[in-house]
């Protein structure tokens, strides 16, 4: 069934069908109003596929209700669907209706919540993660193994009901080397099943001292708004930078250029400071941004982190 907000002759809705089988029927009449003093006429409905629209309401007298059953075709993909329908009307004084429809159809098998896995840690910590393998299909599933060749995590395969449902849980070694990395699971089933069941590994291994975002964007701003005070204050950024798992991180910052001002805040544990950059009204003129924060630290191993700024001035009109 697909729930529904009301709709009138120019507004929009949401519409939703769940989650479904691959099989399952889904139909459900769509209605909405004509809360105009004229007559509509329906021109077109459109559709994305695989959808269908059947015993549509042609004529709607003011005042009136058109409908038209909205029907989930069978040559559905498996995962989310996201799709549009739009009611068209005669007369080009009508703004169509549209509705946004969303789903989800189960594959056979199903990874729940996704099929890979994506997990950071910082150096020196472990960090775990798990999603399900759950069988739709009516012929059992047996998963005998999980193999994976990566030095940067181990796996470990639980049954939780035979034939049916198992839990992949993944390990990240905050030990291996730093970097972002990529790597391939293969789950093997016996019988073989027609695709190779994989589930890919993104790790992501921080530095012992660490900043998030990556680099700064300040945005591309109107001279007219980056000379406000109160809107510079509302679009100024936030620069975190870590040392996990210690109480004494201590940090000085500076920008390269003269128009960027910087305040730092140390976090209530010790481990961590929050930095906000704001521009400098009085000092900016149009061009773009190429600058620098400069974070001179406490640890012997990183002494010194760089991170990039960028964004730009737009000249006054």
């Amino acid at each position: 069934m697909l729930a529904s907000s009301p709709a009138h002759s120019q507004e929009s809705a949401t519409l939703s069908f769940g989650r479904v089988d691959p099989d399952q029927p889904v139909s459900q009449v769509i209605e909405f109003d004509n809360d105009s003093g004229r007559l509509l006429e329906v021109e077109h409905i459109r559709l994305t596929p695989p959808f269908r629209a059947e015993d549509i309401t042609t004529t709607i007298l003011p005042g009136g209700q058109g409908s038209f059953r909205l029907i989930l075709g069978e040559e559905r993909v498996p995962g989310p669907y996201e799709g549009t329908i739009s009611v068209e009307f005669k007369g080009a004084a009508w703004r169509p209706i549209t509705f946004n429809v969303e789903g989800y159809v189960i594959p056979p098998i199903e990874f729940r919540p996704r099929s890979f896995f994506r997990i950071a840690t910082h150096a020196g910590a472990q960090r775990r993660a798990s999603l399900e393998i759950i069988n739709h299909r009516d012929e059992p599933l047996n998963i005998l193994s999980a193999e994976e060749a990566s030095e940067r995590f181990s796996v470990q395969l639980e049954t939780i009901e035979e034939g049916q449902h198992y839990r992949l849980n993944l390990l990240l070694n905050g030990s291996a080397a730093p970097g972002k990395q990529t790597d391939r699971i293969t789950l093997h089933a016996q019988p073989p099943t027609s695709e190779p069941l994989i589930v890919t590994a993104d790790t992501w291994i921080r530095e012992r001292v660490y900043h998030f975002p990556d680099s700064v964007d300040m945005g591309r701003l109107p001279l007219a708004i980056a000379t406000d005070d109160a809107a510079v204050q509302q679009l100024a950024q936030t620069l975190m930078v870590y040392r996990p798992g210690t109480d004494d991180f201590e940090v000085i910052a500076r920008v390269d250029v003269p128009f960027i001002a910087i305040s730092s805040e140390r976090g209530p544990d010790g481990d961590r400071y929050q930095m906000t950059l704001t521009l400098m009204p009085e000092r900016l003129e149009p061009g773009p941004i190429h600058a620098q924060v400069i974070i001179e630290t406490n640890d012997e191993a990183f002494p010194m982190l760089k991170v990039p700024i960028q964004g730009g001035i737009l000249p006054a009109d």
